[in-house]
């Protein structure tokens, strides 16, 4: 995961969630289903998260009915924040419709709660390592609970897909073994965290970032 940076609600949002006042003070839910600019929102929230689901870090593309918008505070424990543009994400379909063991994302998550958004902690990534599997993990038990039993993090194929981009980076960087200066590092590194004219990040680009964050030249400064 990557800290998301929240732009601001859409006016269409706010609009609607003035209209909607009345069946949030009776504690309706579900009401983001009935919105009529949904796949404009699907769009704002992929564009601030560069075209990667808020979770696992694969490429979404919020056009081809394949994504999900996520509350991250459950609407049904939460329905007074169901609208609010802060608590929602967007997320790949995690393998919607497969067996429990392969889902992850939203789609594992239902509604339960997880201890950190990536949207709203200051520091999501210092939250989290990667082992050279590809693994996700904490130091923080709960945090780490919920990382491989509520979002599925560690599913094979998002592990392996992690692998892949964290062995690239080493591939990379042994080109020059032992000459790499905090400078170069540091440039790689804001390459990962650019988009590109498409507005989009890299695939599990937030591997590759602590990866090169970790190596002992950028640590030397």
């Amino acid at each position: 995961m990557i800290k998301i940076n929240k732009g601001s609600s859409p006016s269409e949002l706010d609009q609607y969630k003035r209209e909607c006042s009345e069946s949030i003070s009776r504690g309706t839910t579900k009401l983001l289903d009935d919105f009529s600019r949904k796949d404009d929102l699907r769009i704002s929230l992929a564009e601030e998260q560069g075209y990667l689901c808020a979770y696992c870090m694969q490429r979404i593309n919020p056009e081809n009915g394949d994504t999900k918008i996520e509350h991250f505070h459950p609407q049904t424990e939460y329905p007074t924040e169901q609208l609010d543009y802060s608590n929602l994400l967007l997320c790949c379909n995690g393998n919607q419709g497969d067996r429990p063991a392969n889902q992850h994302c939203d789609t594992k998550k239902k509604n339960a709660e997880i201890k950190y958004n990536p949207a709203l902690s200051p520091s999501i990534e210092q939250t989290i390592r990667y082992e050279r599997d590809g693994k996700i993990v904490s130091d923080d038990e709960d945090w780490n609970n919920h990382i491989d039993n509520v979002l599925n993090l560690n599913y094979s194929r998002l592990r392996e897909n992690r692998e892949s981009v964290l062995r690239a980076v080493d591939q990379a960087l042994a080109k020059n073994s032992g000459m790499r200066s905090k400078s170069q590092i540091d440039t790689i590194i804001q390459n990962w965290k650019a988009k590109n004219s498409s507005g989009e990040l890299k695939e599990y680009c937030g591997a590759a970032i602590y990866r090169l964050q970790k190596h002992p030249a950028y640590k030397r400064g």
